[in-house]
C-alpha cells in the first residue's frame, strides 16, 4: 500500500503543478489518470493488509504523511518540483511498470 499511496501522491503533485502551467491541462489530466490508478491500487492493498474495517483509515494516514513529505521537500513551493521528479519519478515508473505486467500475465493466464 504505501508505494501505491506514494506514487499517488507524486502524481498529485505533479499534476497541481501541470494546472498551475498555462495550456498544460491535457498533461495534468494524464497525472491525475495515473494518481487515480494507483489510489485505487493502494485503497485495495490498505485493505488486504489491515482489513476493509480500518484500510481506509491506514490509506488516509500514508496519503497525508507523503504529501506532508513532499510539501516539506519542495519547500511549498511548486517552482521547486524538479526535487520531487529527481527524487520520485523513476521509482514510481517502475512501480507503474509492473502494474502494467502483472495486468498483462493476468490477461494471458484467463486466454
Amino acid at each position: 500500500m504505501a508505494e501505491y499511496t506514494l506514487c499517488a501522491v507524486y502524481h498529485r503533485m505533479i499534476a497541481s503543478q501541470l494546472s498551475r502551467e498555462q495550456q498544460l491541462d491535457d498533461l495534468a489530466d494524464i497525472e491525475k489518470e495515473k494518481m487515480q490508478d494507483m489510489i485505487t491500487l493502494a485503497k485495495s492493498a490498505a485493505n488486504e493488509e489491515h482489513g476493509i474495517e480500518f484500510g481506509s483509515e491506514a490509506f488516509l494516514d500514508e496519503w497525508r504523511y507523503h504529501i506532508g513529505q513532499m510539501e516539506k521537500r519542495i519547500d511549498r513551493n511548486y517552482a521547486n518540483m524538479y526535487r520531487l521528479k529527481y527524487r520520485y519519478r523513476e521509482h514510481c515508473q517502475k512501480v507503474a511498470a509492473r502494474v502494467a505486467s502483472n495486468k498483462e500475465t493476468a490477461k494471458e493466464s484467463t486466454r
